[in-house]
């Protein structure tokens, strides 16, 4: 009985650090003092019964999970209780990282779909803003918007039709909430006179914006909208002014405050007639 106990408690305690220890039966049986010895399947071999019944099942069964924990490249323990969990443990674990490759194929899937789709939308868009389809436009940069939550090219894209199109609390929106999401845009070279395929739609729309702001009903976003027009079309003196007013009227809005100081810090001094 002492024996026993003693090679249970070898046997639990070595579970417990990690170290694999084997007692065989057999062994124990003929001498009860033999000192348990440390091995692995590697030393053993298991019944001949077993084998012909794995050679019996089928080949959905015997794979290569099994023979990892079967075939020798995974330590035993010689306690059948013990050589159940370790089955069970290996396929739990073979089982999770089945379904975590697969979550993953699935999560790059969508990903690559959903970026070509983002491309897709951003280019359509472009090409409709050319020919002068301001709503298809707006439509196509917003749904590349909703693909790509942080993106700020879309929704200034976006803004821009918007503005085309004379709406401009939704244009002066889109453009806030894109240099809320990269401030560095305002230091970006553009000129949204690229954007247009006819000249003479930027003119119009420019001089639809100055009419607007010079009304009395006029807000912060149309001044805002205004000076986003000559800050991206190189008149920067007109948009140091127009923005000027934008924080006169919202004092407290850092992207109408950054962006006039940086209009007001770029633009060519004022002409002196010398006589």
């Amino acid at each position: 009985m002492t024996h026993k106990l003693f090679r249970l408690h070898v046997q639990a305690m070595s579970l417990c650090v990690g170290v694999l220890v084997f007692v065989p039966p057999a062994a124990a049986q003929h001498d009860h003092n033999a000192p348990a010895r440390r091995t692995s399947t590697r030393a053993t071999r298991r019944p001949t019964q077993d084998a012909s019944q794995s050679s019996r099942r089928s080949p959905e069964r015997f794979d290569l999970r099994r023979q990892f924990y079967r075939d020798g490249f995974g330590y035993r323990y010689g306690v059948p209780a013990l050589d159940q969990l370790y089955e069970e443990a290996i396929e739990r674990a073979y089982q999770q990282g089945l379904e975590e490759g697969r979550m993953l194929e699935r999560t790059e899937t969508h990903s690559v779909q959903t970026y070509a789709t983002y491309n897709q939308a951003i280019a359509a868009g472009h090409s409709a803003f050319a020919e002068g389809r301001y709503g298809l436009a707006t439509r196509l940069y917003l749904l590349a918007a909703t693909l790509n939550q942080g993106d700020p090219t879309a929704r200034l894209s976006a803004g821009l039709a918007q503005a085309a199109l004379g709406q401009n609390e939704s244009a002066a929106r889109l453009l806030h909430r894109a240099f809320d999401l990269e401030p560095r845009i305002m230091l970006l070279p553009m000129d949204i006179r690229d954007a247009y395929g006819r000249q003479e739609d930027f003119d119009e729309h420019l001089q639809t914006l100055r009419r607007k702001a010079a009304s009395k009903s006029a807000v912060a976003g149309d001044y805002f909208v205004l000076g986003y027009y000559q800050y991206y079309s190189d008149d920067m003196r007109g948009a140091a002014a127009s923005l000027a007013m934008a924080t006169r009227l919202e004092p407290a809005d850092r992207v109408y405050a950054k962006l006039a100081d940086l209009a007001r810090s770029t633009a060519p001094p004022a002409r002196t007639d010398r006589r």
